[in-house]
């Protein structure tokens, strides 16, 4: 075999195997169905090159419309309406609605407040 052909042939290799790593690097991890949750759905993580995460995709296939219990509400309702409607984590709702108000109105709980939030 002629060395041009035997360079082509290992430049092809060589391509083949620099495609075959990056195809295993970058990597799909999928969490489904996640089981902290109440109905169903999925996390897909995507790894880049290095390993680090790419991005994140949540899922979830069902709509459930609690958005509806907010239209014409008070903000400042949201903690106790949310905190109401999943039985059984009331008070990560609660929490979320609360630090949502906090974002929304740009405002900085006191140190003694932030800890307890913890």
């Amino acid at each position: 075999m002629s060395d041009n052909k035997q360079n082509a042939v290992r430049e092809t290799l060589a391509k083949g195997a620099a495609k075959a790593d990056a195809a295993y690097m970058s990597r799909r991890i999928t969490i489904d169905p996640i089981t902290r949750l109440e109905g169903h759905g999925k996390i897909d993580i995507f790894l880049n090159d290095a390993g680090d995460v790419d991005r994140a995709y949540f899922q979830v296939p069902e709509l459930r419309g609690f958005e509806k219990f907010a239209e014409g509400r008070l903000a400042e309702d949201m903690p106790q309406i949310t905190s109401r409607i999943c039985g059984v984590c009331p008070t990560a709702h609660h929490m979320a609605g609360t630090k949502a108000l906090d974002d929304l109105y740009k405002v900085e709980p006191t140190d003694p407040r932030r800890k307890s939030a913890r």
